[in-house]
């Protein structure tokens, strides 16, 4: 017999609420179909969730755990004690639930192994290319990296407001992908925590959770300072010994603002070339999406634009079941 038995990664979500989005829903169901991992777990905040029509449904699925856990608590690491304490300590005073899930995610991975998702990402195809001894994370082409948000230079800060300029126009062109590709170039690439992995006790995770409690309490409060930035500074955005980062293409190929291209109307699919076969997975920004479409990506949206929009072609096997799904409610 084998000295040990492979056990299979887990793909995690973290979640806070008591409703689950439609999209936090399909995110899952594409992880547990296409991800190739050995489970899909949704750790949550909130008791009632349980309850939810749309979990009660994943539940149903082979692969899928539900594990519920406290929202300011955080896991027991075998760190420094010092470490642990500081994380426990910040983690109550976050500025709500995003903040506290930039903490929770990497504890998650520490103790457990396996992939972060957020659950705005729909996986496109097997996740397991991406696993191996390194931690790894991608890029995402931004205006305001962290260089940018900590420096008092006006000329890099005039710069950022030009960029952002441009990005805004691209995005309501016929086609943001193509127009923005023009100018990409133009723009800083920095490490987004919408998609991390790492297997378990690994000295990345390490060096991010160490790096967290050591961060001021005032910065720490900061938005993006516990998330991307945090994956900045540590990775200095390239690749390592200890972590591999990923072009943008893998995660984030349409980034901020130019992920409107997901929801622009397209009924002759001619937005599907948009992505490649070197993506793993699709950060959507659903916030940004919503402000888009001028309300949530909900099962009535789904219902109305499943096949004519890129997002309703990336989520289509599984467009009914989320109708079904959501009718229960």
């Amino acid at each position: 017999m084998p000295d040990s038995v492979h056990v299979p990664p887990v793909a995690h979500f973290v979640w806070s609420g008591s409703r689950l989005p439609a999209v936090a829903w399909l995110a899952m169901r594409a992880a547990l179909e296409r991800g190739g991992l050995g489970a899909v777990r949704l750790h949550h905040t909130d008791a009632p969730l349980a309850a939810d029509p749309l979990v009660r449904d994943l539940c149903t699925r082979p692969g899928f755990e539900l594990a519920h856990i406290h929202p300011t608590h955080v896991f027991h690491l075998d760190l420094d004690a010092s470490v642990e304490r500081r994380l426990e300590r910040l983690m109550p005073s976050l500025p709500g639930p995003a903040a506290r899930a930039d903490v929770l995610r990497l504890c998650i991975l520490w103790q457990q192994g396996g992939i972060y998702l957020d659950t705005d990402a729909i996986v496109l195809r097997s996740l397991q290319p991406l696993l191996g001894a390194k931690a790894f994370v991608g890029l995402e082409r931004v205006c305001l990296p962290a260089a940018v948000v900590h420096s008092r230079s006006p000329a890099r800060w005039a710069r950022a407001g030009l960029l952002l300029g441009a990005r805004e126009v691209c995005t309501r062109l016929p086609r943001p992908d193509r127009a923005f590709a023009l100018i990409e170039r133009h723009y800083d690439l920095a490490c987004n925590n919408a998609v991390i992995g790492a297997p378990p006790r690994h000295p990345g995770l390490e060096l991010l959770l160490r790096a967290a409690a050591s961060l001021p309490q005032a910065r720490a409060m900061q938005l993006y300072e516990l998330g991307p930035r945090l994956l900045e500074s540590v990775t200095g955005n390239r690749s390592s010994a200890t972590f591999e980062v990923h072009e943008p293409q893998a995660f984030y190929p349409l980034g901020p603002e130019v992920c409107a291209t997901y929801v622009q109307d397209d009924p002759r699919a001619e937005l599907d070339n948009a992505l490649d076969s070197s993506t793993f997975a699709v950060h959507l920004y659903d916030s940004v999406l919503a402000r888009r479409i001028k309300g949530p990506l909900d099962a009535a949206w789904f219902a109305r634009t499943g096949r004519t929009t890129l997002l309703g072609r990336l989520c289509a096997p599984w467009l009914l079941d989320l109708q079904r799904a959501a009718g229960a409610s």
